[in-house]
């Protein structure tokens, strides 16, 4: 499909990945800080679809935690209509503390339920939950505290991930931050869209069971027996128990998947030019590239940006494959073999995007960002086509080189052996895909798999 360009943690994109890059490579991907560029396409072409996301069910699962850790935090007995909104603000300040505690359990539970259920691919925290589980042999209770967080911030959860997609999806009826979902609660007025909180309710419902299941078992929330037991046991446990049997993992429901869809269809209008019915059809083969969303929506809303998109992958995909090439070798080293189609297709691909940006008649929000970068693929070129492979290197490590320093960080192809990234960085730092197309086209394959085999709600 397209270079690697965006974060993606399916475990068989992430091998297949590996496989045609090599681990050597990671790490170099935004080097050339081509990611402004790629931001603003994929904020026209795939607003509900962030650079994180992996699995659409986890739109309904953001919505069942969130609702049930404000359940748990502010009950019906401490909402009160009657209140003043600054007293509210001011009580909903005071818990943040237990209501972010909630959302970690309960990411901690939705991980061991998927884990534990063979639903892995394309989990938040399932590295962590395989090496508590199987690798550790499970040892540890379920609350051990080496394992409290899934993942190691609480930036990277799931539920915080999914809210900017949830937002352009109209889940919440005002503010989406926590401090404002907890003022809403406490001034007893809804924190969720009504259409929401019904197609959200089977989904709710199997969250209810899993949490049960798990609290029961957890030391840090209960004082039972079970609560004893090692990881192990309870996992043994999990998988003959009711829970296991109510949960659908990733699978959607029938209901689930059109709902999704329609969201999809008012948020980015080109979509309706493919019916839900079509959709299993069009993601039943092959992956979907951007070559052939913009074949399929020729002629409809937002086709220019397809367009766009594509031509920005050109442009931008021979000059990081070569910084990686760079990388992976410890030195200056691009191939100038494949000089020819290349420059052809990005001069083209070039001069596209300079007409295209010039003009008033459309509007896209790459044309604002893409001046900065068209005399900088220039300059490349004209290396390229004098066959300086060496200056070439040159320019694509010292535009490397002050990228990073404004981050405070070393180049990759300076780094040395000992220069090792924390488990959660090595984890994310391997990206695909280009303009979040592949990120979303995961999703349009989870409805279509909810449309054509998936359980009424």
């Amino acid at each position: 499909m397209n270079q690697p360009g965006f974060l993606y943690l399916n475990e068989h994109v992430l091998t297949k990945v590996k496989q045609a890059y090599g681990d050597a490579g990671k790490g170099t991907v935004d080097e050339l800080k081509f990611g402004p560029l790629f931001e603003r396409i994929a904020e026209q072409l795939f607003p509900w679809c962030s650079t994180l996301t992996t699995r659409a069910r986890y739109y309904f699962f953001t919505y069942a935690i969130l609702q049930l850790a404000l359940e748990r935090t502010i009950p019906p007995d401490k909402r009160d209509p009657q209140r003043d909104r600054r007293e509210c603000e001011a009580m909903a300040f005071k818990l943040r503390g237990p209501f972010r505690a909630h959302l970690r359990r309960f990411e901690k539970y939705l991980t061991l339920s998927l884990h534990l259920s063979g639903d892995v691919d394309g989990a938040f925290g399932k590295r962590r939950a395989r090496r508590w589980i199987d690798v550790e042999g499970g040892r540890h209770p379920v609350g051990a505290k080496t394992y409290e967080r899934v993942l190691s911030e609480d930036t990277r959860f799931a539920n915080v991930i999914y809210r900017s997609g949830t937002r352009e999806f109209n889940l919440f009826i005002s503010a989406s931050a926590n401090r404002a979902l907890m003022t809403a609660q406490l001034c007893g007025n809804p924190v969720f869209t009504s259409k929401w909180v019904a197609a959200g309710a089977k989904c709710l419902a199997e969250f209810r069971t899993l949490v049960d299941f798990w609290e029961r078992h957890d030391d840090t929330v209960s004082n039972q027996p079970n609560a004893r037991l090692s990881l192990a046991e309870v996992a043994e446990a999990f998988r003959y128990s009711p829970a296991k049997d109510a949960f659908a993992g990733f699978a959607l429901s029938t209901g689930e998947a059109q709902f999704l869809y329609q969201q999809i269809q008012a948020r980015t209008p080109y979509w309706n030019a493919v019916a839900l019915e079509e959709l299993g059809d069009l993601y039943a083969d092959k992956p979907v590239t951007l070559a052939d969303l913009a074949e399929r929506f020729i002629g409809t809303p937002g086709h220019d940006d397809l367009e766009a998109a594509q031509h920005i992958d050109v442009v931008t995909r021979y000059w990081t494959h070569q910084y990686a090439r760079i990388v992976a070798k410890h030195g200056a080293c691009v191939d100038l073999d494949m000089i020819p189609p290349a420059l052809d297709a990005i001069r083209r691909s070039r001069d596209w995007l300079d007409a295209v940006a010039a003009t008033h008649d459309r509007f896209g929000g790459w044309k604002t960002v893409w001046p900065s970068y068209t005399n900088l693929v220039g300059d490349w070129i004209s290396i390229t086509e004098r066959g300086d492979a060496a200056a070439l290197a040159n320019e694509l490590m010292a535009r490397a080189e002050a990228v990073v320093r404004e981050r405070g960080k070393v180049a990759p192809h300076k780094r040395g052996d000992g220069d090792q990234d924390d488990e959660l960085k090595q984890e994310l730092d391997l990206m695909e895909g280009g303009f979040r197309a592949d990120n979303a086209n995961r999703l349009l394959a989870d409805i279509a798999q909810g449309v054509c085999h998936g359980q009424p709600a």
